[in-house]
């Protein structure tokens, strides 16, 4: 489950909406892979060898950073909307 960290690049006639689309899913999936070594899924999580254990975590984080990018794209719009 190895991941590459590349930033997510939004076209520049991405739409708001498609970002906001892509940062929610981007959140859907990390959360969908903590659930799974949530609770009883921690022991298959700790049953892991250590490689797999980290590349699993570094998914979830750039995944979450990934997020992040799409959040700052947005600020501006919302800052905009504040005015």
């Amino acid at each position: 489950m190895a991941s590459k960290n590349v930033t997510p690049q939004a076209a520049p006639d991405t739409s708001q909406l498609d970002i906001y689309d892509q940062m929610t899913m981007k959140l859907h999936q990390a959360e969908a892979l903590i659930v799974l070594i949530a609770g009883e899924g921690g022991d298959a999580f700790e049953a892991m060898n250590r490689t797999l254990r980290a590349g699993y975590l570094s998914t979830c984080s750039t995944l979450i950073q990934d997020a992040h990018e799409l959040a700052l794209k947005l600020q501006p719009a919302m800052e905009a909307s504040h005015e």
